[in-house]
């Protein structure tokens, strides 16, 4: 038998479902603040599955997402979504414990088959066949060689750029596009890990702060040291100062 909402959860969710919205307003007018507008948003579905389930978090991102539409266009909306998303996966992960390796591969495997849906239905609606993809993919590596070689020239190794670096990679490069439909996705699969991982790490450390009782993550001996990191500019300022 499905339990009915009370009337604190709506009014909790639809709080910080408002929440949500004002980031995602920030980062759609504000430009450079959209990362941190990002974890803002991943941070508020988590605590909000922490705080009351998942089902009311599914009823937050729903609220969150239908505002924004309405706003600025269903354009903002598709990455509210893929960021309630990760919110949202985080707060289960941790509410149910899952191990720190599990979570980063479910994130990782979850994050990469639904980018790499979002692509192909993309480009479909736009009548593009799929081979398209091997030929962007391909500009973008002629892009990436040429400005590897405008460095090289600076550094004065241009000759050693076009005689013995560039020729093997074209040919990795040729070999990585004849097999585009296998390689594209691990790519993107690879390229997921320091986002999960850092949208992990910033989401956990503000839940235990916050006062919810989740896996700690990345640790205490990593958390210290990023500590000292963040403290060293102002260490270092006082003992310039006179």
């Amino acid at each position: 038998m499905s339990r009915h909402f009370s009337a604190i959860e709506i009014a909790e969710g639809a709080l910080l479902a408002d929440l949500a919205v004002l980031a995602q307003l920030v980062a759609v007018y504000l430009p450079p603040f959209d990362l941190a507008a990002r974890l803002l948003i991943a941070l508020i579905f988590a605590v909000l599955v922490l705080r009351r389930g998942l089902r009311v978090a599914l009823l937050g991102a729903a609220v969150a997402g239908f505002i924004v539409s309405t706003l600025t266009g269903l354009t903002f909306a598709l990455p509210l979504a893929l960021t309630c998303g990760a919110g949202l996966f985080l707060g289960a992960a941790m509410r149910w414990r899952l191990p720190h390796l599990a979570l980063i591969v479910l994130g990782m495997t979850g994050g990469g088959a639904t980018v790499l849906a979002l692509l192909v239905l993309l480009t479909l609606a736009a009548g593009l066949p799929l081979s398209s993809f091997a030929r962007e993919l391909a500009n973008a590596y002629q892009g990436v060689a040429a400005l590897a070689g405008w460095l090289a020239g600076l550094l004065g190794l241009g000759a050693w750029w076009r005689e013995a670096a560039r020729p093997p990679l074209d040919a990795l490069a040729g070999w990585a596009l004849q097999y585009w439909w296998a390689m594209f996705p691990l790519a993107l699969w690879l390229s997921l890990a320091p986002v999960v991982v850092l949208m992990y790490t910033t989401t956990n450390m503000a839940a235990r702060l916050l006062g919810y009782d989740v896996r700690p993550f990345p640790g205490a001996r990593a958390e210290r040291a990023m500590a000292w990191l963040a403290r060293l500019p102002l260490r270092l300022r006082r003992r310039r100062a006179p």
